[in-house]
């Protein structure tokens, strides 16, 4: 689950498989769920059916969301096979460098969502939900909450305001984000290297928007979002900064010529530091196997050499 610590971001446990795509939950979530459900405690409260249909529906989606994100992904010819899912979609990037159309591989997510929107707006009309409820105040569901009447309604209305929500939240520019993940695919087609260093730059000043908002609005859960966006939008700069280091994007050794016959198993060639520094920056320092460890710190200690 943690890996060897460098990166809490990737730190998270296995929830399902998916074909292909495996399907991680980040530490983060128990402790939102524990958090939310002692929240219906309170009179004021709307109560524990509202609570567990909200925080189902924003799994669930996110787990639909997330396989529809890394599907599209690996249909575009992308190599990612695992994401981390967190209540408002998934926190690994799906493209990397060289992926073919990177921008559509990190908006998969946002385009499920919005393809589900109609499907779960006519559900809530059949299910007798008032117009209203089809455009609720994403920051005070309760008095939408409040109108609804069987228990039908409730599942299938929470269903659609998530949906809303993350809809909504992924439009952010930030790390966590797809909008985030976007802007990151855009800089780095038009600014190479550097332009991984601009997107991260642009989610931290979004983030920072987003806390001010939060305390503005007196809106905890945005406030702790925020804080979260910019805390994953951080850890993603220090490492496009490590990948940027000029110790490690100095020009790789010339690979050998190649050669007609088939290696065997003990004279496989070991991963190039390009393989390395891709998986990095594709799943994080915790994913690196003990091999691909010694390939980084020899060439790390090489080029560091007067």
């Amino acid at each position: 689950m943690l890996g060897l610590g460098e990166d809490p971001v990737a730190w998270s446990f296995p929830l399902v498989r998916l074909g292909a795509t495996r399907l991680r939950v980040h530490w983060f979530v128990p402790l939102w769920v524990g958090a939310e459900l002692l929240a219906w405690l309170p009179e004021h409260a709307l109560g524990l059916a509202h609570v567990v249909a909200v925080v189902g529906a924003l799994m669930l989606l996110a787990v639909i969301r997330e396989g529809a994100r890394v599907g599209v992904a690996r249909w575009l010819g992308s190599e990612a096979d695992t994401t981390a899912v967190w209540p408002l979609g998934g926190l690994t990037p799906v493209s990397v460098l060289g992926t073919p159309r990177p921008l559509l591989a990190d908006l998969g997510g946002l385009l499920a969502g919005l393809c589900l929107l109609p499907v779960l707006a006519w559900a809530c009309v059949k299910v007798g939900c008032v117009a209203e409820a089809l455009a609720p105040d994403l920051l005070l569901p309760r008095v939408t909450a409040a109108t609804l009447r069987t228990p039908e309604q409730v599942a299938v209305w929470w269903v659609y305001y998530a949906t809303m929500l993350q809809i909504a939240a992924n439009l952010v520019p930030a790390g966590p984000f797809d909008a985030g993940r976007a802007v990151g695919a855009l800089a780095r087609g038009r600014l190479g290297s550097r332009g991984a260093l601009v997107a991260a730059r642009i989610g931290l000043l979004a983030s920072a928007g987003l806390f001010v908002y939060g305390c503005a609005a007196g809106e905890t859960r945005l406030i702790l979002v925020a804080a979260f966006a910019g805390f994953v939008t951080f850890m993603d700069f220090r490492r496009q900064e490590f990948l940027a280091a000029p110790s490690l994007v100095a020009e790789a050794p010339a690979r050998p010529p190649p050669v007609v016959h088939r290696p065997s198993a003990e004279s496989r060639a070991e991963p190039s530091l390009d393989e390395v520094l891709g998986k990095i920056s594709r799943l994080g320092m915790a994913s690196l196997t003990p091999g691909e460890r010694e390939v980084l710190a020899r060439e790390t200690d090489r080029r560091r050499r007067p």
